[in-house]
């Protein structure tokens, strides 16, 4: 027979995390109407070739939803073109490929 071994009591560590960070790139937050047309103008005031992808994505998301919400398929068009920009970078945020799925599934 063997011997017994001694039962341990389990451990669990419990780390408080924030909504956000348990969704990670699934998480939305829209701000307000002004605030997003703000950050679509300092968007577009910086030169394409010197857009990060996270600029690329702010610009394609908040154009998308700016159509979506005024009905005007200019601003969808115009914001699937940024996503697929952001999407296409060395270093692509997978928020422009997760978007442009959802966009694409409509």
């Amino acid at each position: 027979m063997g011997r017994k071994r001694k039962k341990r009591k389990k451990q669990v560590k419990t780390v408080s995390r924030s909504f956000e960070e348990r969704v990670g790139v699934l998480y939305r937050d829209y701000p307000p109407a002004e605030e997003r047309q703000a950050i679509i103008d300092s968007v577009r005031e910086k030169p394409e070739p010197s857009r990060t992808s996270d600029e690329w994505w702010k610009l394609g998301e908040y154009l998308v939803l700016n159509g979506i919400l005024e009905e005007d398929d200019t601003f969808i068009n115009e914001g699937i073109l940024a996503l697929r920009k952001g999407s296409e970078c060395a270093s692509p945020n997978p928020a422009c490929l997760l978007d442009l799925a959802w966009v694409y599934m409509l």
